[in-house]
């Protein structure tokens, strides 16, 4: 276990020598005691720490990040993931989430919590709430040349704060808001700046554990607990032409673009014949009321009123507003320590995070979120748990074992705002039978000469991550041979719904049905200028496109791994120190409930499925009439037992292994030694699992697949 360590050596005829040792995270701490011959009732006290401040015995690249660190380094916000990318040399990654790059390698970095995974499963990012600063007493990262130990390039190892023989706890708050120190954006026509409150705050307390009257854990058991959270509440300034009080009216008189140029608008239910296609304008450029469709009714009811009503909306923005982005979250983090005995220790870490957001759309023309609350509107929350059982146990002076259980479980969402089913309220079509919540995507509702505002959904999506570990390591010290061994049992899953674009459908408003046809433009069928508009489209209720998409039901993935690994490290000499081993590592192929996966077989020119096409349309990862199309066009279905394939699509592959090798050679001697050194591994390990899915659709070599939304 990390923390400050007082070293005694002994020896008949010689003079006692002592001295202090702060172990780091991961840390393989050399120490070189020097007795002098004399009275052994004496001891001589070395001050300092006696561990050299460069690692000497190893060639793996890495940097330790103590805990005065943590406290004194500035940041902007309470991540980790700031420190990570401000502190340690070859992660990439930004303050939002870390996505796993070391020296470019994609996917190349495992970030754990005392052993505890701390990325989700879906595209491996790190928590959008991580735990707090002052629940981490040191990081420890490795970005080259890791042992065999190690199962990716890079690894980055948080170690929990534990309790000591005394009470000690901090609390914090950190203030901003629009009062002090916010300027002005040029957008901001008023004279207030946004509102913005923001509020970081939390607090920390550890010690022993005491039990008046019953149990008192001086020297055997601790606590410790950390809390933080944070508020955001902010606005920015949106600006946005919407249609005015007359054209809600059906009154399109006076449409004037912004070079002066008059707009007609004709009534599309007059066209002639071919080739000339005429029409018939609107009298006084009045659409009747009675014209007004259902669809143009309701999304003027949740559209706002302009704010400068003597701006053309056909020339400028008539709309200025506050577009708000609520951000609320909070972390904490429980652990227990407790020492049976000098060789047995066991610590038990709880962490839980949360963060919930609601933002207004932030898409090209700004549009503001619709009366109701709910278009224009992303809702979002992800929460997550980590949990972990550590169990350390020193069999002799030169043999130890680490025991670690630990899970996690993350979920990951955006939710569909309203809990109507609007295509139907709206009239707009539903071929596929789409259980879809929340608004549909209308684009195109205005003149394209400026910004009008469109009407966005949010389609809902989830993931659910769930990993759980084993880890069993062990250390043996024989002669010069510093022998490292052990393995892992891993499992996890991942629930995906989602990747459906339009959950609600859609309809574009860019119809040219109230416009008058160019007869020279033939087939693509242009219109004249200086006529139509598409908000007397959306006013009749006249679209140029409708869609809707099928969604399949969740993907339920789950994979494993299965690894050995063996380690020595051998002190050739005072100066030279290699570094041999190997890993064997099984990653079972992701699978998917139920069979729900396709392929294709390039041989025979159809589909691939792991299952049969009637199991695929009950289990609700198909749809009939999609099935129906691509049939009549030639498309032709195969099972993965046909061609000899797991239901997986992909075989089984059992020999990954991993070598590694490494050497450190100590040139100058001291606390301050100039070492060099180097090494060479070889590593295999999957990616995130919907990363995999989307690969498998995409690029598999032996069995490409098609984009799922295609054959359903």
């Amino acid at each position: 276990p990390l923390g400050r360590y007082t070293i005694l050596v002994e020896s008949a005829g010689m003079e006692g020598w002592q001295a202090e040792l702060a172990l780091q995270a991961g840390q393989i701490a050399e120490v070189s005691p020097a007795l002098s011959v004399g009275p052994s009732t004496q001891t001589v006290t070395v001050p300092g720490d006696v561990a050299p401040l460069v690692t000497t015995t190893s060639g793996t690249l890495g940097n330790v990040l103590e805990r005065e660190r943590v406290d004194e380094l500035p940041l902007n916000g309470r991540s980790f993931t700031s420190l990570m990318n401000m502190t340690i040399p070859g992660l990439e990654g930004n303050n939002s989430g870390f996505q796993g790059f070391v020296y470019g390698i994609r996917y190349g970095v495992e970030i754990q919590m005392d052993g505890a995974l701390m990325q989700d499963r879906y595209v491996g990012q790190t928590f959008a709430r991580p735990p707090g600063l002052d629940s981490i007493n040191e990081m420890q990262a490795t970005t080259n040349a890791a042992s065999a130990k190690v199962n990716l390039p890079g690894l980055v190892t948080l170690s929990t704060r534990a309790g000591g023989n005394q009470i000690h706890g901090s609390l914090f708050e950190t203030a901003r808001n629009n009062g002090v120190g916010l300027a002005r954006a040029r957008t901001d026509y008023y004279t207030k700046p946004p509102h913005v409150v923001r509020n970081e705050f939390g607090g920390s307390i550890g010690g022993p554990v005491r039990i008046p009257k019953i149990y008192n854990g001086k020297n055997k058991t601790f606590f410790f607990f950390n809390y933080e959270a944070r508020r955001l509440m902010q606005s920015s300034t949106s600006q946005i032409a919407v249609p005015t009080a007359a054209m809600r009216a059906g009154n399109f008189a006076g449409l004037v673009d912004s070079t002066g140029h008059a707009n007609t608008i004709y009534d599309p239910y007059s066209s002639g014949a071919a080739p000339t296609y005429t029409r018939t304008p609107f009298p006084n450029q009045q659409i009747p009321v009675t014209e007004e469709s259902a669809l143009a009714k309701f999304l003027y009811q949740q559209t706002p009123l302009p704010t400068l009503a003597s701006v053309n909306p056909l020339a400028g923005y008539n709309w200025y507003g506050l577009s708000p982005s609520n951000t609320r979250e909070y972390t904490y983090t429980m652990r227990f320590d407790h020492h049976f005995t000098d060789r047995d220790q066991v610590f038990v870490r709880y962490t839980r995070g949360n963060q919930g957001t609601a933002a207004t759309n932030d898409n090209a023309d700004g549009s503001p979120r619709t009366l109701d609350g709910y278009g224009n509107v992303q809702a979002a929350v992800q929460h997550n748990y980590t949990g972990v059982i550590s169990y350390t146990h020193t069999f002799s002076p030169t043999f130890f074992s680490e025991t670690l259980l630990n899970g996690m479980y993350d979920f990951i969402g955006n939710l569909a705002a309203g809990t109507g089913n609007y295509d139907q309220q709206l009239g707009l079509p539903d071929p596929v039978g789409n259980p879809g919540t929340g608004w549909p995507f209308i684009y195109n509702v205005g003149n394209t000469s400026a910004s009008w505002m469109d009407y966005w959904g949010w389609p809902a999506s989830r993931d659910v991550s769930r990993v759980a570990t084993l880890d069993e390591n062990l250390i043996k010290v024989k002669g010069r041979h510093e022998l490292l061994f052990g393995g892992r049992f891993h499992e996890e899953s991942l629930d995906y719904f989602g990747g459906s674009q339009y959950p609600a459908g859609y309809a574009t408003f860019d119809s040219m049905s109230t416009a008058l046809l160019d007869p020279s433009s033939g087939s693509s069928y242009s219109a004249l200028p200086y006529t139509g508009n598409n908000t007397a489209n959306l006013f009749l209720g006249v679209p140029g496109t409708l869609a809707s998409q099928f969604w399949r039901n969740d993907y339920k993935l789950k994979g494993g791994e299965r690894t050995l690994y063996f380690q020595d490290n051998i002190k050739v000499n005072a100066r030279l120190t290699l570094n041999a081993g190997l890993r064997w590592e099984y990653f079972q192929p992701i699978q998917v409930a139920d069979g729900g996966i396709v392929g294709w077989d390039q041989k025979t020119m159809a589909a691939v499925l792991g299952t049969s096409l009637t199991d695929m349309i009950r289990a609700g990862y198909a749809n009939p009439a999609v099935v129906s199309g691509l049939e009549a066009q030639g498309m032709v279905f195969e099972t993965a037992q046909q061609l000899g394939l797991p239901s997986s699509l992909v075989h089984n592959y059992w020999k990954n292994f991993g070598p590694r090798l490494g050497a450190a050679y100590r040139l100058t001697g001291g606390n301050h030694p100039l070492v060099v050194r180097g090494g060479a591994s070889l590593y295999a390990y999957p990616e995130p699992e919907r990363t995999n899915l989307t690969e498998y659709e995409y690029c598999l070599p032996q069995v490409g697949l098609l984009d799922r939304k295609s054959v359903g």
